[in-house]
């Protein structure tokens, strides 16, 4: 199990990475610029609909 979650959270840190590299590429400097604290709450917001969003998908997928 160590071996798998290793090579997953290898995976992970390089989609990460290559997010980050996006980002930087599209927006440059400017994410210095943004209120981060206000980003964060953003994204925080998000990641609750999504969470909600896969709930449902999941209850679903159990009904099959």
């Amino acid at each position: 199990m160590k071996r798998k979650m290793h090579k997953e959270f290898t995976k992970f840190t390089k989609v990460m990475k290559d997010r980050m590299d996006m980002g930087l590429k599209k927006y440059g400097d400017n994410y210095n610029q943004k209120d981060i604290l206000q980003e964060l709450l953003d994204e925080a917001v998000d990641l609750s609909n999504y969470a909600f969003l896969l709930y449902l998908k999941a209850k679903e997928f159990n009904k099959k």
